[in-house]
């Protein structure tokens, strides 16, 4: 890959991250695959290394055929014997900015599919077609599906 996206390797005596951009994870369609192992701070994604990393991994590689980050990553490595990384947010897919068109929520029982997004409200749809607006306020009790 010629043009490669700049992306730092966190690590400390126990433990790496490799920071991403959320926006990567979303367009390779695996925000709902990262654990709550990896951390959140801004628009950038903490990847845990041992499990996390790897998904990034294999969605980069079915999508673009690598064979290791490196060809998609120029990668800075940067250790404090405490890494900073600890002390953000642990990585959740429920959280709005996860959020997307085509997305499967759980919400009091009921299936829906995400129709649209932003930062206010969002439509969704339920297996009827009717469709429903959600304001961000109260999305607390819904629940993304993983197994779609």
């Amino acid at each position: 890959m010629k043009n490669k996206i700049k992306a730092t390797f966190f690590n400390d005596a126990g433990h790496g991250w490799l920071s991403v951009k959320r926006s990567l994870l979303k367009d390779l369609g695996i925000l709902n695959k990262i654990s709550g192992c990896s951390y959140q701070k801004g628009k950038s994604v903490y990847l845990e290394e041992d499990c996390d990393v790897n998904t990034l991994f294999e969605a980069l590689k079915a999508k673009h055929g690598i064979s290791n980050l490196n060809e998609f990553f120029n990668i800075k490595n940067s250790y404090k014997d405490s890494s900073p990384v600890r002390s953000y947010s642990n990585f959740n897919s429920n959280m709005i900015e996860n959020w997307s068109v085509g997305l499967i929520i759980k919400l009091y029982g009921r299936q829906y599919t995400v129709e649209s997004v932003d930062k206010k409200r969002i439509i969704v749809k339920d297996g009827n077609g009717s469709k429903f607006k959600l304001s961000t306020r109260n999305i607390g009790d819904a629940v993304v599906d993983l197994s779609a």
